[in-house]
């Protein structure tokens, strides 16, 4: 069982262009912090580091594998992992896309796969 509690809740396309769902979660009795991120898109989660301002820098993805094995036993959905998120975007992910995310792709030409599901070129 794990036990934290949840705060600072962000809701995708809640009047900005951000393309998921966000909590930042404090666990381990407040010793831990971390921000679960919902793909509003796709059925994958991820976890990152927390930062001052949502609005500026990169998404630092981190794992959590405690709370994905939570989340993983409560939500039919993927956890994206930390070393995943960081690569760069290869044709067996590429190919799922539909046209529209296809020419975004080609256009911001995002470096992570991250970047991809959690929509972080715009």
């Amino acid at each position: 069982m794990v036990r934290g509690k949840a705060a600072d809740f962000h809701r995708a396309y809640d009047g900005d262009y951000i393309n998921y769902h966000e909590a930042t979660i404090s666990y381990d009795f407040g010793r831990k912090v971390v921000r679960i991120l919902c793909s509003a898109c796709y059925p994958v989660i991820a976890f990152a580091l927390p930062r001052e301002s949502r609005e500026t820098g990169r998404i630092n993805f981190t794992d959590c594998p405690m709370l994905a094995n939570v989340i993983g036993e409560k939500l039919d959905c993927a956890v994206l992992f930390a070393s995943d998120a960081h690569r760069q975007p290869a044709p067996s992910v590429t190919d799922a896309l539909d046209e529209n995310e296809l020419r975004y792709l080609a256009y911001w030409k995002p470096q992570r796969i991250g970047d991809v599901v959690f929509n972080q070129w715009d």
